[in-house]
């Protein structure tokens, strides 16, 4: 008797369920295919388990703007700028 391994025999039951898919045809058994397919993708992405972490819930903290200092804008402030002659700058 041949012994074949289980990540062989899967890849070929693989290869058939696209076939079947592909040819429009319903699979016989859509919960062994969920799972080889589940099995594939955690293999290939090396995910060690697919169990669920539990939730976190951190706190909320309340997060207040930092104060401006309006009259210190290092040195700048708009009476500086004369609006009414500034050279108009094209892109």
């Amino acid at each position: 008797m041949l012994i074949v391994a289980k990540e062989v025999e899967d890849a070929a039951w693989l290869l058939h369920d696209m076939a079947m898919l592909n040819g429009g045809f319903q699979l016989a058994d859509t919960e062994a295919h969920t799972t080889r397919m589940m099995q594939y993708l955690q293999s290939q992405l090396a995910v060690v388990s697919l169990e669920l972490e539990d939730e976190v819930d951190p706190p909320e903290e309340e997060e207040e703007a930092p104060e401006v200092d309006l009259d210190g804008l290092d040195g700048l402030n708009m009476a500086d700028f004369d609006m009414d002659n500034m050279e108009h700058v094209e892109l």
